[in-house]
């Protein structure tokens, strides 16, 4: 269940880097701050895995 959820946050964190390069040709911020946080969570939920 854990590599499925990394894989979705890793397939967001692809189109997070695509719209990043993208975000100087439309001024709409593209869901930016969203995948942001997504990225933050999942660090903080590895944190939490590898301390337990």
């Amino acid at each position: 269940m854990i590599k499925g959820i990394q894989e979705k946050i890793r397939k967001g964190e692809k189109k997070y880097f695509k719209q990043r390069r993208n975000l100087k040709d439309h001024p709409k911020k593209i869901k930016y701050d969203q995948i942001r946080n997504m990225i933050e969570t999942r660090q903080k939920a590895e944190e939490v895995l590898i301390n337990k």
